[in-house]
């Protein structure tokens, strides 16, 4: 048994980034390739040090099977993001726009109540083969995901883009500022 993690798929990263709790969480599932510190370049030649060295972890996917990642471990991968709803209104915008256009609403892979939280692996373009399947896109852009990882509902949705729920909750967590 595998506990849930976050896991944020960033094509703007190359490798998998741990969080050393889940590292520790993971238990067996890990296992240290290269012991730290090891020293990080990033963004605007940004530095920051892996005290924890390279780990190589195996994630549970929806059909059974194990997906391998290999990369640095991080006391924090990102800042902790707010807690956003999926279900009720971005939920609802998605199901609405889908059937408009055709669709079914239960082919839609279902949605977590929220996403959020400590980001626990950020899984970069390394990996593009365990990244989401875009199913539907909105005009807006707010796209529904079908990931090959089950999410903690059982489902396998995810979403990505804007929709007015993620903005505000966004702005209210960053003084008003809508970046």
């Amino acid at each position: 048994q595998v506990g849930e993690f976050t896991l944020f798929f960033d094509t703007g990263c190359s490798d998998m980034v741990a969080r050393f709790d889940a590292i520790k969480q993971i238990g067996e599932r890990s296992k240290l390739e290269v012991k730290g510190p090891i020293s990080l370049g990033g963004v605007g030649n940004a530095k920051t040090e892996s005290r924890h060295g390279v780990y190589q972890v195996q994630l549970p996917l929806h059909n059974g099977k194990n997906a391998v990642f290999t990369g640095v471990c991080l006391d924090q991968v990102t800042a902790t993001f707010p807690l956003y709803p999926l279900k009720g209104k971005i939920q609802d915008d998605i199901i609405e726009a889908y059937v408009r256009n055709g669709g079914e609403s239960n082919d839609l892979p279902m949605l977590p109540d929220f996403v959020g939280g400590d980001v626990d692996f950020m899984i970069g373009s390394k990996y593009l083969r365990y990244h989401p399947e875009s199913i539907f896109v909105l005009p807006s852009g707010l796209t529904i995901y079908k990931s090959p990882f089950l999410n903690a509902h059982g489902g396998q949705g995810v979403v990505g883009g804007p929709h007015s729920v993620i903005t505000e909750i966004y702005r209210v967590h960053n003084n008003g500022n809508t970046c």
